[in-house]
């Protein structure tokens, strides 16, 4: 039988360097998508967003499976997949809600200038700095969490069957 390694806070925090890292590919995909829809195809703000958000989710995902949330050998479950759009798509709705609202607050604090034109960058930002912690969470504890390996049988199993039939051992 082989014991599971326990993680120690070195461990913990190369994981969450390799995290913040991969959340780059999340942050400029979001950036650069939102970049192409607004600028380039003339899409309004928030649709420009939520598109770029999606694509940026799918690459993120693959990044944190292969590179920072490893299987190490153990196997890997399709609820993993699941569980990543249901909190992406949690994280995506908070996130563009705040996205929104600290673009409006910079618009009614800088009424024109760099700021105001450049609101909705700067917005993404500071909700991509709230956002780090929180993600790597729901990442390490629920998305990607290691799969648990039940005993397949246990040197009791015969014993507790025949018990459960009424018979004695």
């Amino acid at each position: 039988m082989t014991t599971r390694k326990k993680q120690t806070w070195t461990d913990i925090l190369i994981e969450f360097l390799k995290a913040q890292v991969a959340g780059n590919v999340l942050f400029l995909g979001t950036m650069l998508g939102f970049f192409i829809g607004e600028k380039l195809l003339n899409v309004p703000e928030i649709p420009s967003l939520i598109g770029a958000s999606i694509l940026a989710n799918i690459a993120f995902f693959f990044v944190n499976r292969e590179l920072v949330f490893t299987a190490n050998g153990k196997r890997r479950t399709y609820g993993e997949v699941f569980r990543f759009i249901a909190l992406m798509v949690f994280n995506m709705l908070i996130y563009t809600a705040l996205t929104s609202v600290i673009a409006n607050g910079i618009a009614l604090t800088f009424e024109e200038g760099a700021a105001h034109e450049h609101r909705f960058y700067l917005a993404q930002i500071l909700s991509a700095m709230i956002f780090s912690v929180w993600t790597y969470v729901g990442l390490k504890f629920w998305v990607f969490k290691p799969a648990k390996q039940h005993a397949h049988a246990s040197r009791h199993h015969a014993l507790t069957i025949e018990k459960r039939r009424g018979k004695r051992a």
